[in-house]
């Protein structure tokens, strides 16, 4: 699952204001926060205890791994180029 965001937010605020239980009880295993706005990509994973735990966060230059998709992300894939 990926979120977009518009306005920048904590994530301890984000848990609060949209309740990841939703996502913990039925199972979603990988959720991604985008914020295109400081161009930031955050991974959070359902860890052993079936809590979301952030699996980092990423830039536009960055690669990370998405186990969910089993493959190697671009940043710049998911924020586009540049303006």
């Amino acid at each position: 699952m990926v979120q977009p965001t518009q306005t920048r937010i904590s994530a301890d605020d984000y848990y609060t204001l949209h309740s990841y239980a939703e996502y913990e009880k039925h199972g979603i295993s990988e959720y991604w926060i985008v914020d295109p706005l400081h161009e930031t990509i955050e991974m959070w994973t359902l860890g052993e205890d079936e809590k979301f735990q952030r699996a980092g966060v990423y830039a536009r230059t960055d690669t990370f791994t998405s186990p969910i998709l089993k493959q190697d992300v671009a940043g710049a894939t998911i924020l586009g180029n540049p303006s």
